[in-house]
């Protein structure tokens, strides 16, 4: 009886074993399955993103377009530079020629007389007071007060303009370094475009369309112009005897 119960008890132990094998099988294969499932679900989601990652960035041809532009823009905000150089030269040499010819007071100061002869300002823009000097004592052909003003308010708009060129400058060049360096989207480069566009200078815009149209011109005058027609050649007496219609024969 004995050994008939420990029979049974390892028959048991055996079953026991067995069904806990068999669940673990399941279990093991059961979340295998879950975890290749889950693999090839995340590898499917990436290979998605990547493709529309793609799909976003910037194509070669486009970063050509926008590197081409960005060379129009340089070329015209250089010559905007240039023009606005000869523009400052222009001036100061008219501003110090005004000083030259102003009035000298004794301490050195230069002055101008404003048109109507009512007021005198210095070469700094402070009015001079009447027990210093009066209008009337500076000579009225030499340079008056609202011409010195207007040349020292068109230097300092070209030194604003020229700053405003040289951040433009820059960029430009912040947005060359951009497309060097690549990974920029379509809507990267979409950004850079609009900004560049926006914050255009107005001198440089003026380049540009000036530019613009002088290339339109030359691509116009490149295109084959028609030959001239050809002068008649006159036609033969043989090519007229044998265009002219038969005649009829006479009634015998």
């Amino acid at each position: 009886m004995e050994l008939r119960a420990e029979i049974y008890a390892l028959k048991a132990e055996f079953m026991k074993r067995a069904t806990l094998d068999r669940i673990d099988r399941e279990r093991l294969s059961d979340e295998m399955r879950k975890r290749i499932a889950r693999e090839r679900k995340e590898e499917i989601e990436d290979r998605r993103n990547a493709e529309a990652f793609v799909a976003m960035m910037a194509t070669p041809v486009q970063l050509q377009e926008f590197t081409v532009k960005l060379d129009r823009y340089d070329t015209a905000t250089v010559e905007a530079l240039m023009e606005n150089g000869d523009k400052l030269q222009e001036v100061r040499k008219q501003l110090d020629q005004m000083l030259l010819e102003a009035h000298v007071l004794p301490d050195g100061r230069r002055v101008f007389r404003t048109r109507d002869g009512k007021q005198v300002f210095d070469e700094v823009g402070k009015e001079v007071r009447a027990d210093v000097i009066r209008a009337d004592e500076i000579d009225p052909g030499k340079p008056s007060w609202e011409l010195y003003q207007a040349n020292r308010e068109r230097e300092v708009t070209l030194q604003e303009e020229r700053a405003h060129l040289q951040d433009y400058q820059q960029k430009l060049d912040d947005a060359r370094v951009k497309v060097k360096e690549g990974g920029l989207t379509k809507d990267d480069l979409d950004q850079l475009d609009a900004d560049l566009e926006k914050s255009m200078p107005r001198a440089v815009r003026d380049v540009v369309q000036r530019n613009e149209a002088q290339r339109a011109e030359i691509d116009r005058a490149s295109l084959p112009q028609p030959a001239d027609a050809a002068p008649e050649r006159p036609m033969s007496m043989e090519r007229r005897a044998a265009l002219a219609p038969p005649q009829l024969g006479g009634m015998g």
